[in-house]
């Protein structure tokens, strides 16, 4: 019976996963199974993310990461920061009034609209006013 004993205790350590043996040196919270790959974590399971078939790595939250155009993003701060025109992604420093879309072109607007007028296809650019 004590070599019963002493199996069982043993067996308490291990854990199968993926046609595997897994030892766990305290609980089962230290593995996790994703994209069919067993991930150690060191805390909890906020540390990883998947996106677009790729396990990412979270030093903080979600929000650092976000999908735009099929591709991973990494956000600084906020989504202020990244726009989507033209299918393209255009990085904002401040506001999206910095920005506008005529002629199927993107053009950058230091002030306001009223410094762009289109006259016969053609994009002016004007120095004061109409």
């Amino acid at each position: 019976m004590p070599a019963c004993l002493s199996m069982k205790a043993l067996t308490q350590n291990l854990i199968k996963l993926d046609d595997t043996m897994y030892s766990l040196d305290t609980t089962i919270v230290d593995l996790i199974k994703l994209d069919d790959t067993i991930y150690s974590l060191d805390t909890t399971i906020v540390d990883l993310i998947k996106l677009d078939d790729t396990i990412y790595s979270l030093d903080t939250t979600i929000v650092d990461l976000i999908k735009l155009d099929n591709t991973i993003y990494s956000l600084d701060t906020t989504t202020v920061d990244l726009i989507k025109l033209d299918d393209t992604i255009y990085s904002l420093d401040t506001t999206i009034v910095d920005l506008i879309k005529l002629d199927d072109a993107i053009y950058s607007l230091d002030t306001t609209t009223v410094g762009l007028i289109k006259l016969d296809d053609t994009i002016y650019n004007l120095v004061t006013t109409m």
